[in-house]
């Protein structure tokens, strides 16, 4: 037994395929874009900026000059572990001018959780300028996490963060044993 095709239903049928074939390749193209555009801004693997974002942080000169400023004052920023201090070396962005400026009054005092066996995790009741870009943490990173929560690593890990600082007086091993408690908590002062 023969089977049968019309004309109308192979042309419905190579239309149909035509529209799938352009449709699958708009979306190649817009998520390849996106690719792109993510390299551009994203740190490269030596922790520098792209052309296309040092391009950027060049045209905001203004802005850079406040942040330097306010991260020059941030200098007296001091951390401790459950009473631990730690030395940090602070980062020159808006998030760390934010907060030396909210712990400036006052000293700040971040009820920690463990979480995933490599970081604590605290919230800061407020939000901070965040400029999060992928990276991958190491132990004595502190990064801020959705622009208000504030992260101490004693392990590592891959995803968007604003960078605040690291710890440069503890080995890894010291890390571990400040943080991999259930609970820590991180005061901040000025």
């Amino acid at each position: 037994m023969a089977i049968k095709i019309s004309a109308p239903a192979v042309m419905k049928t190579l239309v149909a395929a035509m529209v799938l074939v352009c449709t699958l390749c708009f979306l190649l193209t817009a998520c390849s874009a996106n690719q792109k555009s993510a390299e551009q801004t994203a740190p490269s693997a030596q922790g520098q900026p792209s052309s296309a974002a040092a391009q950027s942080q060049q045209s905001e000169p203004h802005t850079q000059d406040a942040v330097s400023q306010s991260a020059q004052e941030n200098t007296s920023l001091q951390m401790a572990i459950d009473g631990t201090p730690v030395a940090v070396e602070w980062e020159d962005n808006a998030a760390v001018a934010a907060l030396g400026e909210a712990v400036k009054e006052n000293a700040l005092s971040i009820r920690m959780t463990a979480y995933g066996g490599f970081e604590q995790v605290g919230s800061l009741n407020k939000s901070l300028p965040a400029e999060d870009a992928q990276m991958t943490t190491s132990p004595g990173d502190i990064v801020l996490y959705e622009g208000n929560r504030v992260v101490v690593f004693y392990g590592s890990n891959t995803w968007a963060y604003t960078r605040l600082g690291h710890i440069t007086d503890k080995t890894q091993a010291q890390l571990e044993q400040l943080l991999s408690g259930e609970n820590t908590t991180v005061t901040l002062t000025f």
